[in-house]
């Protein structure tokens, strides 16, 4: 048991996307935020308010997946802690037209903001899925990591019959692939989607029984037929399952590498 170091895991929730206006979802854009595609070179703070379910104290770093797309030209994303200098260091990498997604883990500026440098225009999109505990934080067995040798448990491909755009699909985890069936609060994956139907599409997945999901995403794609693939962290729902729901149609396949104790 400890206090810091613990991952605790959240209901996927967007809490950046600069593609909406200040009038529609004040709630996505930093305090300040004038409508625009962020510019080539720009930094972008990212903000946690009380509705990201981010808590006000306790944290030291936060889980993200971030999405860029749009780009106007080949370039990439980095994400780090407000307040300290940009590092030699990528999360995204984009070629013009692009879009491109992954999960990340960057710790807290003294402000709670982390910054996203891009370094060609294009937009942003951030979606809060937990964060890691400080030294202030309780103490506690939860939110430890267990690893398990890299294991499939989902692959639409074995029936012949991809997602349905729209449709939801639950994946049974708990119990398969060495996670335990009682015990693991979330999982950490590699999703793939492979065969897409149609363009512009992405996957989403969200713990089963906390609603139909939002506006997140974990994985996206912008041309018919296109594989990619994207690693992130899921908080396992009712019966130990996740939902996932595709927007165009797709196979898809899921592979677990590890959970977190509850």
């Amino acid at each position: 048991a400890s206090a810091a170091g613990r991952m605790v895991s959240t209901t996927p929730t967007r809490v950046l996307d600069t593609r909406q206006t200040v009038t529609a979802r004040p709630d996505l854009l930093p305090t300040g935020w004038l409508n625009h595609r962020p510019a080539a070179g720009e930094i972008v703070p990212v903000e946690f308010r009380a509705s990201s379910g981010l808590p006000p104290a306790g944290v030291a770093a936060v889980v993200l997946n971030v999405t860029a797309t749009g780009a106007t030209a080949g370039g990439f994303v980095t994400a780090y802690p407000s307040g300290t200098p940009l590092p030699d260091a990528s999360v995204l990498n984009l070629t013009a037209g692009g879009t491109s997604a992954n999960t990340v883990i960057v710790p807290l500026g003294a402000d709670r903001r982390i910054n996203l440098y891009t370094y060609s225009s294009l937009h942003l999109l951030v979606d809060l899925a937990g964060y890691v505990t400080d030294a202030t934080a309780p103490i506690s067995s939860a939110g430890r990591f267990v690893p398990v040798s890299p294991s499939r448990v989902f692959d639409t491909r074995q029936t012949g019959s991809p997602l349905v755009s729209g449709a939801v699909q639950f994946v049974d985890i708990g119990g398969r692939a060495g996670i335990p069936a009682v015990g693991a609060a979330a999982v950490s994956y590699n999703v793939t989607a492979t065969a897409a139907t149609g363009p512009e599409g992405y996957v989403q997945m969200w713990p089963s029984g906390s609603g139909t999901g939002s506006e997140t995403s974990n994985v996206n794609w912008t041309t018919v037929g296109q594989t990619v693939a994207s690693g992130g962290i899921v908080k396992l729902g009712t019966s130990a399952r996740v939902d996932a729901r595709s927007y165009q149609g797709t196979h898809l396949l899921l592979d677990v590498n590890g959970y977190f104790t509850s």
